[in-house]
């Protein structure tokens, strides 16, 4: 634990970036938090403010939202697995309400306080005009709080990066999420890994992104995706082109959905990254994709290494992409 005036001094000589919970656990006296507070409202060198494993006492929240609304440097607000958060919600909500330099908003590992956590500040962050980047994995999110998601994606014009990986999502949740990106114009990326995806769910989603206008990056790691239930993004590559970045790392692909992938690139020649590593694509799928990859001009990143691929293999990819001469910053990944 750190004492007091150890904290406001290293606030005030604006010699930290970051503060975390060893910062905000101690028994402090009303003077105290008053001193930390008012120093860190005219720090202007505190970015990140990080709190994880820990109980939040009622003084350290209002601590927080007080000071948070009135400084002008911190840009990442993280809590990560604080056990009490379900205790009283107002003081998140303040701060997202009232602070006018946070870009970037991370709640993750909330099994048990997600959903409550989620509905109590839906709405600040459907209204939040300074938000950039969104966090909200391993939740638990469900019913009521999957329906904040899609109104978050619906109103919000600010937030270009959403990541609710690592949850269970189901079909029905999914479609729900997918009528908010149909309106949405400003989201970038979204990340869905580990969440259970399937063929119904994917196609859910897909869905939904026909109609969307703004997003290019797409993460579906760690869902088990096979040929069969990737098709619906397959499918998707063939009538929309916006897609840039494409991860679907860690899944069950194998060389039948390299070929009706490969198939997509020719109409696709937006894209810059695809992440295929950690599949069963074997020498077979990994040389249809360099093959096909020949057409994507904005390529700049092709990852497929861990498919069980031998040295014909590797040989074959490296053949395929030299004869028609990469850029020098493009990157190939096979190991």
């Amino acid at each position: 634990m750190m004492e007091a005036t150890e904290i406001i001094n290293l606030i005030e000589e604006e010699k930290i970036t970051l503060l975390n919970a060893s910062h905000f656990n101690s028994d402090f006296t009303p003077n105290e938090l008053q001193n930390i507070k008012n120093a860190l409202i005219t720090n202007s060198s505190v970015e990140v403010i990080e709190l994880e494993n820990i109980e939040i006492k009622n003084n350290i929240w209002q601590l927080l939202s007080e000071s948070l609304a009135l400084n002008n440097s911190i840009k990442s607000f993280k809590i990560n697995n604080i056990k009490n958060l379900d205790n009283d919600f107002s003081a998140l909500e303040e701060i997202i309400i009232f602070s006018t330099s946070i870009e970037e908003l991370i709640i993750a590992n909330h099994i048990n306080s997600g959903n409550d956590v989620l509905n109590a500040i839906g709405y600040a962050i459907s209204t939040n005009t300074n938000l950039k980047r969104l966090v909200l994995t391993n939740n638990n999110l469900k019913g009521s709080s999957i329906d904040c998601v899609s109104q978050i994606i619906n109103m919000n014009n600010t937030i270009i990066d959403i990541n609710i990986s690592y949850q269970e999502i189901n079909s029905k949740h999914l479609k729900i999420i997918a009528d908010g990106l149909k309106n949405n114009k400003t989201l970038i990326s979204l990340s869905l890994n580990n969440v259970g995806l399937d063929h119904t769910s994917l196609k859910a989603l897909t869905k939904g992104m026909i109609e969307n206008n703004s997003l290019t990056t797409l993460n579906l790691t760690h869902n088990n995706l096979t040929y069969i239930t990737v098709k619906p993004l397959v499918e998707l590559l063939k009538v929309s082109h916006l897609l840039e970045n494409i991860n679907l790392n860690n899944n069950q692909l194998d060389p039948y959905f390299a070929a009706e992938f490969g198939k997509t690139f020719d109409i696709n020649r937006q894209i810059k990254l695809i992440d295929l590593s950690d599949n069963n694509l074997l020498d077979l799928g990994v040389t249809m994709i360099a093959r096909y990859a020949q057409k994507l001009d904005s390529l700049t990143t092709l990852n497929l290494a861990n498919n069980n691929i031998t040295d014909i293999g590797t040989y074959l990819v490296e053949d395929a992409l030299k004869s028609v001469g990469k850029p020098d910053n493009f990157y190939l990944i096979l190991t």
